[in-house]
């Protein structure tokens, strides 16, 4: 169930617009300029063919409705790291991740729902997760004024197979048979507990609020693993834990995400 005391709203999410495979998200992400207008990117797109067999709707979503809230707003770093990890040859694991971070960010039903329902039922041992599970989600959103104008049914629909396909691409489910998911018993990659860690770090986070951000929740995290991990990956990525109690403070050894980024791929 959705937070009694939680006052966000739900806008009309871009995961309507049908999920972007990771092909087209690499090589959308590989012909990037990051002085390049959206706009203008899309239209470049189109007159050079670059996105084979897509209509120019379809160039024109990929760009406006879905690259650029998720990656280009409120500012262009996610983009720019992305594209700096896929020149590392980083692998698919890295980037889905990545990709599901700041979708998420983008997408606040996507987030809560991760939150508040997907991991919820995880931990408490559920098998599958099921059509009438995002249903039930959306519903009670619904029913507590958090949609920012009344949905169809077929965005509904829509929206419910975005969220399937985001989670399904990241790995968190695997497709057993139609409309049937089982949930996967995923192992976030040493490179997410990294990049978000000095991710927000850089936002100007204290350590203790580094550590209990909600952002870790996405994954399914806990304060326990997120602190072992960090500790496991310290020497790697610049990083030094210690701990006293319920006090956390860690010693942040690089000053800007191009040098974690370089830290971890490059050794």
């Amino acid at each position: 169930m959705l937070n009694k005391t939680t006052s966000r709203i739900y806008k009309t999410s871009t995961l309507t617009k049908g999920a972007p495979s990771f092909e087209e998200l690499r090589t959308l992400f590989l012909n990037w300029n990051r002085e390049e207008q959206p706009l203008d990117f899309a239209k470049r797109l189109r007159a050079d063919g670059i996105l084979v067999k897509r209509t120019a709707q379809r160039a024109d979503d990929l760009v406006l409705s879905i690259f650029r809230p998720w990656f280009l707003s409120p500012d262009s770093k996610a983009a720019e790291r992305i594209q700096k990890i896929l020149g590392k040859n980083a692998d698919w694991q890295n980037l889905n991740e990545l990709f599901l971070l700041h979708k998420a960010r983008a997408e606040a039903v996507l987030y809560d729902f991760l939150i508040m329902k997907f991991w919820m039922q995880f931990q408490d041992g559920a098998l599958y997760l099921r059509k009438s599970d995002v249903d039930d989600f959306i519903h009670d959103a619904v029913q507590k004024n958090m949609i920012e104008k009344q949905w169809s049914e077929n965005t509904k629909t829509r929206l419910i197979q975005g969220i399937f396909g985001a989670l399904k691409d990241v790995g968190f489910l695997k497709e057993e048979k139609q409309n049937l998911y089982a949930f996967v018993n995923y192992r976030v990659s040493s490179f997410m507990f990294a990049y978000l860690a000095y991710d927000l770090h850089f936002t100007g986070l204290t350590d203790q609020a580094v550590i209990d951000h909600s952002d870790w929740q996405l994954f399914g995290l806990k304060r326990p693993q997120i602190l072992q991990a960090l500790s496991d990956i310290g020497s790697k990525c610049g990083l030094l834990v210690q701990q006293a109690g319920s006090v956390v403070r860690i010693t942040w050894n690089y000053a800007n995400m191009d040098e974690v980024i370089d830290a971890y791929f490059d050794r």
